[in-house]
């Protein structure tokens, strides 16, 4: 025991090997010493079995298994530190707990206050996480020795850390290095403390303790790691890797194994050598006991350098099962799902990763401008500008100014976004900044915010500034084929296809090979109904199929210079070339379809194509897909709907889609040929007059149409054959439909007498003509019939009125007769409630006999009233029976009624 208390271990143990070994005499007590001896040894070794790790701990363990089975031979049941030696010597053994509680509980139960099974039982109750449990059993060992060792109140302390509660714990840390100031675990649970605060003078502080921890002991695994991660921090990345490196070896635990492993990594990671920071962070992954995630987000960086996007995405979906609200692994995620196209995601992560109260979320730019560009691809504007706006804010905060280019993603979301105006403000304060700040890019960001610029002025409607701005750019730079392109844009616009043409040809002149313009060229030679130089341009685009792939919209184009082709040999008769052509724009229009599977305009071509060789049924169906496919689709897919509705002779369907296509118009006015349409879809179901309507619209903008002219005259004609056979007008309307018709048959006339004209056959416009004449002699007839009628009518309305205005007045009298009547008997009521009141006053008994002879007077009133009604004979005898009653009213004050009269008998009775 003396080599023992000089630390001088290895002779310790020598002797006791010895002494066990050597001694082979025996006497009095030898049993009892050599049990002693194996007691001793066995807890040596299950010291420093506790102290380390690998091949060394288990070689420790065989030997402390040994020495255990050897007193378990010699049957010493009640020796009290060999139960406790047992014990701990079963804690190094994974699942083996509940055994050495056992002998934990049967060493206290002969003395409840020992010290070493009250501190066992508090170690495994802290290990399945029984934290108030292992509390107890270490306040129990400072209740029994009050100065117990400085690792108990260190074992409080961390029970009150996981319980919560730091102060209680810093305090019991505190008092364990007053009791021991060399107390490592003391020093090293004030030091995480201190670290936590992430205060500058609280972190210098706990690394000074780090330090006198590592000093007290280099080997232990722990304060090496912590120690580790603060160089890490500070960018001593061969320092953070070697006390990383030493923790590794020191320990077993598979937590701080894995630790230190992502400690090594991320150094690698942070030096650029990705290859060993991935092995790294393999082995972090694989070591890590369940709920320590932190490896797979430098495991996620790693696949993602290496293009694997699914591996990246699944560790870092693992990680926020375990860490839902951490900000750095939710910012990454969501740019995977950006890549993805799931941009409802990503928009849910990146707005909670703002709406984090954290410090590096409140300066975290980058998350913002992502949010941003989420927004831009759900073309949510609003959103997406208020989200560049707050990243322009944190950015220029730190007083720096933000980036031109962010000025300029503003400007061309606010023009998407129909505020042409406030995009323009937004470009001429990036331009006026350019012209502040240099950069290696200076000159591109000023001609890309000058061409943006122009774009935005076209939204304005202000093509003369926006020509003037492409025309200097052109000067400034010739090669810049983009504004020759918008140039002939603006041109098409204005209907002014010369020009167009040019601008398309100046961009040809730079690069010959310019789909955009030769498709463009293709277009307008189609509208002007050049198809052998529409087809030309379009053939140099074929040819470069080998070369390079060709876009939708160029398959597109030559699909419709098919159909028009269809359309000339449908006219000439040759069926053979137009089914011929027909195939070519199938085929053009199902390529387009698959380069693009949304591309509407392919599929409305199909419909069109089928439609020309007669399977409108077909063609009808397509349409309609079309239509169905988008929620803003292009008139011309619903116009072609309407068309085929109309020729199968569903005409309510026609005129649903004609008024659809005319409300998705962009046009400032309804085409010509969509109010026809309309026109003629209404006019076969039987409604002239709202035909009649939409072809005077149709006149207006196009009065030299002679096809609008004849069919307006046929509507004029049917309305009015429809009101004289119907009889359903007034004479104001018939006197504007005689003026209408002799519109209509001067139209006819027009049409009949004009011998250019090749729409309207001659023939036909001269028998519409009789009609209208034919109708024009019985409008007269029809006009005096309806007058006289509406004469006949208003003096029968007149006379109506009279009577009601009579039958008015009559009860208007009735009433107020009503009302009078009820006043008066309100009046006697009254004055009856006032009589019954005081029965014996002389003076109401007067106004009593008053109130009952006006009361008889009313009565008699109304029989007289009654009896005015009967026969003259009955009225004179109910005449000359009245007289006595006459006089005995003259006289009230001597006569009583036989009211009164009656209720004096029955008083007197």
């Amino acid at each position: 025991m003396a080599y023992y208390s000089r630390s001088n271990f290895d002779n310790f143990v020598y002797l006791l090997e010895a002494a066990i070994a050597g001694c082979l005499r025996t006497y009095a007590f030898y049993k009892e010493d050599l049990a002693k001896a194996n007691v001793l040894l066995a807890a040596y070794f299950t010291r420093q079995a506790y102290k380390e790790v690998g091949s060394r701990k288990t070689a420790l363990q065989a030997k402390v298994t040994n020495i255990l089975r050897l007193l378990d031979g010699m049957k010493r049941p009640e020796d009290r530190q060999l139960l406790v030696i047992t014990g701990y010597a079963l804690m190094l053994t994974p699942g083996r707990a509940h055994e050495a509680d056992g002998y934990f509980v049967t060493d206290l139960r002969h003395v409840p206050s020992h010290i070493p099974g009250l501190i066992g039982r508090g170690c495994l109750a802290y290990n399945r996480q029984d934290y108030i449990a292992a509390l107890g059993f270490f306040k129990s060992v400072l209740m029994h020795q009050p100065r117990g060792p400085a690792d108990v109140r260190v074992g409080i302390a961390h029970c009150f850390l996981k319980l919560g509660n730091l102060d209680s714990a810093r305090r019991s840390f505190e008092l364990a290095l007053e009791h021991n100031g060399r107390c490592q675990n003391a020093l090293l649970g004030m030091a995480i403390l201190k670290l936590n605060q992430r205060e500058k003078g609280a972190i210098r502080e706990g690394i000074n303790l780090l330090c006198a921890a590592h000093e007290l002991s280099p080997r232990n695994p722990m304060v090496l790691n912590i120690l580790a991660s603060h160089y890490y921090y500070v960018r001593d990345y061969y320092n953070a890797q070697t006390l990383a490196g030493n923790s590794y070896v020191l320990t077993d635990i598979p937590l701080l194994q894995s630790q230190n492993c992502f400690q090594i990594a991320r150094c690698f990671h942070a030096t650029q050598q990705y290859d060993q920071a991935m092995d790294f962070y393999t082995l972090a992954v694989r070591l890590a006991p369940e709920g320590y995630v932190l490896p797979q987000f430098g495991l996620a960086q790693m696949n993602l350098r290496r293009g694997e996007q699914a591996k990246a995405k699944a560790g870092l979906e693992i990680l926020l099962k375990v860490m839902p609200n951490q900000i750095d692994a939710m910012r990454l995620l969501a740019k995977i799902y950006l890549a993805e196209r799931r941009i409802d995601d990503a928009i849910k992560l990146l707005l909670k990763v703002v709406e984090s109260r954290s410090i590096s979320s409140k300066r975290d730019y980058d998350s913002w401008l992502s949010l941003a560009l989420a927004y831009e691809q759900k073309q949510r504007w609003t959103p997406a500008i208020e989200a560049y706006q707050r990243a322009m804010r944190i950015y220029g905060g730190s007083g720096e100014p933000y980036p031109i280019e962010w000025l300029n993603n503003v400007a061309v979301i606010q023009k998407l976004a129909q505020m042409p105006q406030q995009a323009l403000e937004t470009i001429e304060e990036a331009l006026a900044l350019m012209g502040t700040k240099g950069g290696d890019n200076k000159e591109t960001n000023m001609l890309t915010l000058r061409f943006n610029r122009g774009r935005i002025l076209e939204e304005l409607h202000r093509c003369d500034l926006a020509a003037i701005a492409y025309k200097d750019l052109v000067t400034e730079y010739p090669n810049y084929v983009d504004c020759y392109l918008r140039l002939g844009v603006m041109a098409l616009r204005q209907n002014d296809k010369i020009m167009a043409i040019d601008y398309f040809k100046d961009v040809l002149k730079h690069n010959k090979d310019n789909q955009a313009a030769r498709t463009c060229l293709g277009s307008i030679y189609l509208s002007l109904g050049l198809t052998t130089q529409a087809m030309q341009s379009l053939n140099v685009i074929l040819k470069q199929q080998m070369r390079a792939k060709l876009n939708s919209y160029t398959l597109v184009t030559v699909g419709n210079v098919c159909l028009r082709n269809v359309q000339r040999c449908l006219a000439t008769g040759d069926k053979d070339l137009a089914k011929r052509q027909q195939q070519k724009a199938l085929l053009f229009f199902a390529r387009a379809l698959q380069r693009a599977p949304r591309n509407l305009w392919a599929g409305n071509g199909i419909g069109v194509a089928l439609s020309a060789r007669g399977r409108q049924s077909a063609g009808d169906a397509v349409f309609k897909q079309v239509v169905e496919a988008a929620k803003m689709c292009h008139p011309s897919a619903i116009l072609n709907v309407a068309h085929m509705t109309l020729e199968l002779g569903k005409y309510q369907d026609a005129i649903e889609a004609y008024t659809q296509c005319l409300e998705h118009s962009t046009l400032p006015q309804p085409s010509v040929e969509m109010i026809l349409g309309l026109a003629k879809a209404l006019y076969l179901s039987g409604n002239a007059a709202a035909s009649k309507m939409w072809l005077i619209k149709a006149r207006h903008q196009a009065p030299d149409d002679l096809v609008v002219m004849y069919n307006l005259g046929l509507a004029i004609q049917e309305d009015t054959q429809q009101m004289v056979e119907n009889a359903r007008g007034k004479s104001s309307d018939l006197v504007k439909a005689e003026l209408e018709m002799r519109a209509a048959s001067g139209y006819f006339e027009h049409l009949a007498k004009c011998e250019d004209q090749t729409e309207v056959p001659h023939s036909e416009a001269a028998n519409q003509g009789k009609i209208c004449q034919d109708l024009l002699a019985k409008l007269p007839i029809e006009l005096e019939r309806v007058r006289e009628l509406e004469v006949l009518d208003g003096e029968r309305i007149r006379l109506q009125e009279e009577l009601q205005k009579e039958e008015q007045e009559q009860l208007q009298q009735e009433r107020l007769q009503r009302e009078q009547e009820m006043a008066q008997r309100q009046a006697v009521l009254d004055r009856t409630k006032k009589l019954l009141k005081r029965p014996n006053d002389p003076s109401l008994r007067r106004d009593k006999m008053a109130k009952k002879n006006d009361e008889e007077q009313v009565e008699g009133e109304e029989r007289e009233g009654k009896k005015r009604k009967r026969t003259s004979a009955k009225a004179d005898k109910v005449a000359k029976k009245k007289k006595p009653n006459e006089e005995a009213e003259k006289k009230p004050g001597k006569y009583k009624s036989k009211e009164f009269i009656d209720s004096d008998e029955s008083q007197s009775d």
